[in-house]
């Protein structure tokens, strides 16, 4: 029998967790992020295991939460180990902007386009120590022998399109272990709600899954059952039972919703949202946050920065909320006729802050020893900047508009 060993790779308020199977030849499953994998060396020793000996880095799939950490890990082994992520996957763990490019078609129609850019490239920053090539780019039924212990990959899409699990097979051929990342979410988090990109592939992965009838089942973070009792990452056969019948639940629940719904909607009409109603799952508390001294948009900020954080890593807060938060935002009054006169057209002008606005990864720079992420970093922080951005030869941004900043129109 294999012996596995959970390991806690928090990242700030969010529990996630990688795995050491304890093969001839050491695999990691999954990294969490570079401050998550800053601590796995130390948790390894607690087991009797060193970083060193490690000779596998196994990636369920190509998020950031899963991914992060594998440079650095990868480093912290003296560049033994060998990783793995799926071919479909592997942009993820090549490149940065990747995961950015991701987030805008995902979500960029829906959002301000040029803030989730920005957002996004400090966030990648920040959480993927490294871009490196995979060593081996895996498919469905590929086989990796640990040095002796034999694990196959399954593909699991849905969560992402290049999903896999790895499955520990035991002597007589039974999953004795099923690593799944994120491909069975039961209820998700504190939302209620599982995360996946494509309905029907999620759903027939999570029967592919009941179908390998595993003796323990590995989760990528601690979901939730329909009572918003988390489960535990390491389950048993029932437990394992109870978490994929719960997925595939939760799934039909949230399809028919929708189908009851969609077919009343203009042909038009964007995808529709939608949320389950449970007192169950109501706050518990409710925290009315107001000032004598700072304005909405600073009292936003402080909330933001100094509140969320403590309260969410108080022990047993499964989620902290903000309602009637409000930031500041650059408004830019465009006066049509000198737009016109000069020849120009909104679609110049929003073009010329896109390129101008942002603060993005520009690459890195390699040696043997180190890699170095280079930054370009734009300083448009004031009303004047914005208006100093240079349109075409002579024509700035304050020449065809006012650039203010304060709250969102229409807000109180």
């Amino acid at each position: 029998m294999t012996d596995v060993h959970p390991i806690a790779a928090p990242w700030g308020r969010f529990a996630l967790f990688s795995y050491l199977i304890d093969a001839p030849e050491l695999a990691l499953v999954d990294t969490g992020v570079t401050a998550s994998a800053a601590n796995v060396p130390a948790e390894l020793e607690k087991l009797g295991r060193s970083i060193s000996d490690v000779r596998w880095i196994l990636l369920t799939h190509g998020h950031i939460d899963h991914v992060g950490g594998a440079h650095a890990l990868w480093e912290a082994t003296g560049r033994q180990a060998k990783v793995v992520i799926s071919e479909i996957d592997a942009p993820f763990l090549r490149s940065r902007q990747a995961h950015v490019e991701e987030a805008l078609e995902l979500r960029g129609a829906y959002v301000g386009a040029a803030a989730l850019r920005a957002k996004k490239s400090d966030e990648v920053l920040e959480a993927i120590s490294g871009e490196m090539e995979p060593h081996l780019a895996v498919r469905d039924g590929d086989t990796l022998d640990l040095g002796g212990i034999h694990v196959r990959v399954v593909a699991t899409p849905g969560h992402t399109a290049g999903a896999v699990a790895y499955v520990v097979e035991s002597g007589d051929g039974a999953a004795e272990h099923v690593f799944v990342g994120d491909a069975a979410q039961c209820y998700g988090a504190a939302s209620g709600f599982p995360g996946y990109e494509d309905p029907a592939t999620y759903r027939a992965s999570l029967e592919r899954i009941v179908a390998l009838e595993p003796q323990h089942l590995y989760l990528g973070h601690p979901y939730r059952r329909v009572d918003q009792t988390p489960f535990p990452v390491v389950l048993d056969a029932d437990g394992a039972h109870e978490a994929l019948t719960g997925s595939l639940t939760r799934e039909s629940e949230i399809r028919d919703a929708i189908g009851r719904i969609t077919q009343n909607l203009p042909d038009d009409a964007d995808a529709p949202q939608i949320v389950k109603a449970d007192s169950d799952s109501s706050a518990i508390m409710r925290l009315a946050v107001t000032s004598s001294t700072l304005n909405m948009d600073d009292l936003t900020l402080l909330v933001e920065n100094e509140v969320v954080d403590r309260l969410a890593s108080v022990d047993g807060v499964a989620d902290v909320e903000e309602y009637g938060d409000q930031e500041k935002v650059f408004r830019v009054d465009v006066d049509q006729s000198a737009l016109a006169s000069r020849g120009l057209t909104v679609g110049d002008l929003t073009e010329a802050l896109d390129n101008a606005a942002l603060d993005v990864p520009a690459g890195s720079l390699k040696s043997t020893t180190q890699d170095i992420v280079v930054r370009a970093t734009a300083n448009l922080k004031t009303p004047a900047d914005f208006e100093n951005v240079i349109l075409q030869h002579n024509v700035r941004l304050g020449d065809v508009a006012t650039v203010t900043l304060g709250p969102p129109a229409g807000s109180a």
